[in-house]
């Protein structure tokens, strides 16, 4: 088929919530001169809008209406579509690793190769399949703990390059060779089943700079102290003489996912569904909120904290991406918080700035000259401060917790901003 040729796509739209079990809330069709999306259209299924339990898979562009045709003039993949597609680290991992397999070029930036490759198990409750395939008949939870060591290797070899080594059924124990939202960032995961509970597993990567899953335990409990975060960790060892992370999935809830959108899709240009060239800052996450939140106190006061607790441990990672709202059956609110570690570049700027500063207020300052920060009064932003101050300031606790060595402790602890 000659590139100049128009390509159109149909597929169909799946969740599985534990209030409305599998079923399909939708179709999209996309259109495509090559690599490039020439429109996209969206039709919610009658028999899901009239669930009394139906809800907006996009709050900001789709929303609930009857069954006319949601017309996108889109030059790129709506939100609920782009949280749902790989990120770059995955993007070229299918790239080498599905070239290789099929002995033909791959393209990662055309939609339609992309879904085309995308596996069952994945983060949160919708999933995407081709017109002409069968519904999905159970969410798979991921592999099976017995496998963690072969998925281990697989990242290893997955991240360095290594494809020849690999096999298929190998490259896909790893969440983003072929999988799409990534909770934790762009780094090699998996999906891990143990014992009925259901875990990110987390791999160390060779260029890290310090233990990175020990660190990212000992600062998800933090965060658990602080309230910002309710799911469990723990590092494994011995897996391939390496270590890694198993998080509980938060996403998991009664059998069921939660589904979630990320506040890179709500910020989209809604024309376009470009991401948005604008500054981004908490002050933005916090308008997202006061128009979809269905529990706005509790969600700004987390906002706030994890706000000033990225400021704390330094983690200048705190993009878009990094903030999602999910679906929690009565409406949105934003999730626990994910994927904060520090950044050793003492020099970098925060991705999320707060009002007109590139970086967030340190919570030590806030503590003794408290001002109102998003609708919260002086006294409440004065109370999150001091908790802050208070947990980050007994990092050797944590850090003698998740099992830090010294010299890890002091190299993280030094970038530390209270």
């Amino acid at each position: 088929m000659s590139s100049l040729e128009h390509e159109t796509h149909r597929y169909k739209v799946y969740l599985n919530t534990p209030e409305l079990g599998v079923q399909r809330c939708g179709t999209f069709e996309i259109r495509e001169l090559g690599t490039q999306v020439k429109g996209i259209s969206f039709k919610y299924s009658q028999d899901y809008i009239e669930q009394p339990k139906a809800f907006a898979i996009d709050p900001a562009l789709l929303r609930l209406r009857s069954s006319e045709s949601l017309l996108i003039d889109a030059e790129a993949a709506p939100g609920f579509l782009d949280d749902y597609l790989p990120d770059e680290w995955g993007r070229r991992v299918l790239t080498n690793f599905h070239s290789r397999k099929e002995r033909k070029p791959f393209d990662a930036n055309k939609i339609s190769d992309m879904l085309s490759v995308l596996g069952p198990s994945r983060i949160g409750a919708l999933s995407i399949v081709p017109f002409d395939q069968e519904e999905p008949t159970e969410y798979i939870g991921g592999a099976n703990s017995e496998k963690l060591e072969q998925a281990e290797l697989a990242a290893q070899q997955l991240d360095s390059g290594d494809f020849e080594a690999l096999t298929f059924d190998d490259a896909s124990l790893v969440f983003l060779s072929s999988n799409g939202t990534g909770v934790g960032g762009a780094r090699p995961k998996a999906l891990i089943n143990d014992n009925g509970i259901e875990f990110i597993a987390k791999f160390n990567r060779s260029t890290d700079q310090y233990n990175m899953a020990r660190t990212e335990h000992a600062c998800l409990l933090m965060a658990r102290d602080l309230g910002i975060c309710n799911t469990r960790s723990h590092v494994r060892t011995s897996i391939n003489k390496r270590e890694l992370l198993m998080q509980e999935r938060f996403d998991v809830v009664n059998g069921g996912r939660r589904h979630m959108i990320t506040v890179n899709a709500l910020l989209k240009e809604p024309v376009t569904q470009r991401d948005s060239g604008l500054t981004f800052t908490y002050d933005r996450i916090a308008n997202l909120l006061a128009k979809y939140s269905c529990q706005i106190n509790e969600d700004l006061e987390q906002l706030v904290t994890q706000m000033l607790f990225n400021r704390a441990i330094h983690n200048t990672d705190d993009h878009e991406r990094n903030f999602s709202l999910w679906h929690n059956g009565a409406g949105y609110s934003l999730t626990p918080s994910y994927d904060m570690v520090p950044t050793l570049d003492t020099g970098s700027y925060h991705s999320a700035g707060f009002g007109y500063s590139p970086s967030p207020p340190k919570p030590s300052e806030l503590s003794l000259r408290p001002i109102k920060i998003f609708g919260l009064s002086k006294p409440e932003v004065k109370a999150i401060s001091e908790k802050v101050v208070a947990v980050v300031s007994n990092w050797r606790a944590y850090a003698d917790q998740a099992g830090i060595d010294e010299e890890d402790s002091s190299k993280v602890e030094r970038v530390f901003c209270v």
